[in-house]
C-alpha cells in the first residue's frame, strides 16, 4: 500500500511567509494525505491565510487552535499526535518545499527492503528572506545511505523540516517524559525534531537523501556564522573554547536521556520496542560516563594526569567504537592538545 503522508505544521504569527510554504504543499507531485495545523496563539493573519488555502486544495486541512501557548516544541508534538497518516512530515511556516519532495521520499521508502525504516531525511538549500540562494546547503548530506539502529551519536540532531517519520514511531511513547534539550541548558523539553531523531536512532533505521528537496529560509536576524562551513582550524578553535562546564552539562543530559528512555519503556506493552529503548538507555549511561570523564580531564592541572585521562578515555572507547557513545577524532586531537598544554584551560 502506498504510504499516506500527513504534514504536521506548527504555526505562530507566520503570516508574512506562510502562503509560500502552503503553496509548495499544493505543488507536490505526490499529494499529502492531509495537512494538520496547530496554531499556538497567532495574533496576525496566519489562521485566515491557512483557512483560505484550505478552500483551494483537494486534500483535507485540519486547523487546531491551542487554548494556551504551548511553545514551539510541544506545539509540534501535539500536531504530530493529531495526524492520521502512516508517515508524518514536520513543516515550519516559512520554508519552501520543492515539488518532488514527497515523491522522492515515497520512492526512498519503497526502495527500502527493511521493515525497520522509521525516518527519511534530505538535504536543503540555505536561502535568505527573499529565497535567494546563500550558496550553501543546510543540512548537507553527501550521499544516499541508510543507517541502522544506534548508528548515530546519542546527541543526534536532524532539522525538523527535512524529516518524514513513521507515525508508529510515537506509538505508546509519552512525549511529555522526553528529556531536556541537550544543546540548550535549562530548556525543559527536547525539541520536537531532536526527539524524533533520538527515537529513530533507538528504534529503527534512518535513510538519507543527498538531493536538496527544500529551501531553508533564514531571516536576517537569524543568519549567523552557525550556518557557515568552518575550516578544520576553525572547528579546532571553536572546540578549544569548550571545557569542563560544558562536558558536565553533556554528562547530565545523557543521564537525563537514559532516565527518560527507561521511564517511557516501563509503560510499554510492545516488548520489542521496550527492549530497544532500554538498550538505548544503557548506551546513554555509557555516554554520560565518557562525558563525565572528559569534564574531569579539563579540570586537571598536571600534564601527566591529563594524558592519563586521555588514555583511559581511549581505552574505554571514548573516541572510537560505538558511534552512539564515541566522541570522534576531533575530540581526540583536541584532548591530546590540551593534555600536552597546547590549549589553554577554559571555564566552560
Amino acid at each position: 500500500m502506498s504510504p499516506r503522508i500527513s504534514i504536521a505544521m506548527g504555526t505562530y504569527n507566520g503570516a508574512r511567509f506562510i502562503r509560500e510554504q502552503l503553496d509548495s504543499f499544493a505543488r507536490q507531485t505526490w499529494q499529502p494525505f492531509e495537512l494538520v495545523v496547530c496554531d499556538d496563539g497567532s495574533t496576525d493573519d496566519t489562521l485566515a491565510i491557512v483557512a483560505e488555502f484550505a478552500k483551494t486544495v483537494d486534500f483535507p486541512v485540519h486547523i487546531h487552535c491551542n487554548e494556551q501557548n504551548l511553545g514551539f516544541s510541544n506545539n509540534f508534538m501535539k500536531c504530530a499526535s493529531l495526524c492520521k497518516g502512516d508517515w508524518i512530515a514536520f513543516s515550519d511556516q516559512d520554508d519552501v518545499w520543492f515539488p518532488e519532495k514527497f515523491e522522492k521520499v515515497v520512492k526512498r521508502i519503497g526502495q527500502s527492503k527493511s521493515a525497520n525504516l522509521v525516518l527519511v531525511c534530505h538535504s536543503a538549500d540555505l536561502v535568505d528572506e527573499n529565497l535567494q540562494s546563500m550558496g550553501q546547503r543546510t543540512p548537507n548530506f553527501t550521499r544516499d545511505e541508510t543507517k541502522g539502529i544506534a548508528a548515530h551519536s546519542g546527541f543526534l540532531c536532524i532539522a525538523g523540516f527535512t524529516i518524514t517519520f513513521r507515525a508508529d514511531l510515537l506509538a505508546e511513547v509519552d512525549s511529555s517524559l522526553r528529556p531536556g534539550d541537550y544543546y540548550a541548558p535549562g530548556q525543559r523539553w527536547q525539541s520536537h525534531d531532536k526527539w524524533i531523531a533520538m527515537l529513530a536512532n533507538a528504534l529503527g533505521e534512518v535513510a538519507y537523501i543527498s538531493e536538496s528537496l527544500a529551501q531553508y529560509r533564514r531571516h536576517t536576524s537569524a543568519v549567523t556564522d552557525t550556518h557557515k562551513n568552518p575550516s578544520a582550524m576553525g572547528r579546532v578553535y571553536k572546540a578549544a573554547k569548550v571545557g569542563t562546564e560544558f562536558y558536565q552539562f553533556q554528562a547530565y543530559s545523557a543521564k537525563d536521556c537514559a532516565a527518560s528512555f527507561r521511564n517511557i519503556a516501563s509503560a510499554m506493552s510492545d516488548m520489542q520496542k521496550r527492549q530497544k529503548l532500554l538498550v538505548a538507555a544503557g548506551l546513554y549511561d555509557r555516554l554520560a560516563g565518557i562525558c563525565e570523564m572528559r569534564s574531569v580531564l579539563y579540570a586537571q592541572e598536571a600534564m601527566f594526569s591529563r594524558l592519563g585521562t586521555v588514555f583511559r578515555l581511549a581505552a574505554r572507547g571514548g573516541y572510537w567504537g560505538s558511534r552512539f557513545c564515541s566522541l570522534g577524532a576531533l575530540s581526540f586531537f583536541k584532548d591530546v592538545a590540551f593534555g600536552i598544554g597546547l590549549l589553554e584551560k577554559q571555564p566552560g
